[in-house]
């Protein structure tokens, strides 16, 4: 459904032009933009109705910025990724709601997850093969969001912050995506 409506646009919006090239550039563009949105709304309408909006905003930063500049698993299709994210989310309000009292056990896995990044700051799908000329550039990014998330995390965890185990859980998500991306390619 979201690869027809893409398609659409895309011929819509390059109407003027005639290089199928660029249509299919508009597509897949359009496609991820739409996939995006509706399934960021989505996650968002989970944390809604599970009462913890805020805490899925965050984890959704921490996790789309570590997952954009490093990478991890790509699932195999759209809904099969949607439900990986919303998995995923639900085992973190899991975690968050039944251990976010042990502080220590957050420093010691968001230690161990930035470590795990920071060693593996990319993991380029092959659908993002093009990106390797820049990989330098990607990886020092890929490092500073790390980097930042975890100073982040461990600051607000000391002044007792929920909101701390909650970017904690998103670094962790992001170093176990990543680690699956890794294994997936296997």
């Amino acid at each position: 459904m979201l690869s027809t409506i893409a398609t659409k646009l895309a011929f819509y919006l390059t109407k003027w032009e005639s290089s199928s090239e660029q249509i299919e550039s508009c597509r897949y563009g359009l496609e991820i933009l739409l996939y995006t949105i509706l399934s960021t709304s989505l996650l968002l309408l989970v944390g809604i109705i599970c009462g913890l909006l805020i805490n899925t905003i965050i984890l959704i930063i921490v996790y789309y910025l570590n997952q954009t500049f490093g990478g991890g698993y790509h699932a195999h299709s759209h809904f099969s990724c949607f439900l990986t994210m919303v998995c995923g989310l639900l085992i973190c309000f899991f975690i968050q709601v039944s251990f976010s009292s042990c502080s220590s056990i957050f420093y010691c896995l968001t230690i161990v997850s930035f470590i795990f990044l920071y060693k593996k700051p990319i993991h380029l799908h092959q659908n993002k093969e093009y990106l390797k000329r820049k990989s330098a550039r990607i990886i020092k990014r890929s490092r500073f969001i790390s980097s930042l998330s975890t100073i982040v995390a461990m600051l607000l965890i000391m002044v007792q912050n929920d909101y701390g185990v909650t970017v904690s859980l998103g670094i962790i998500a992001a170093a176990f995506s990543r680690c699956l991306g890794i294994k997936q390619e296997f």
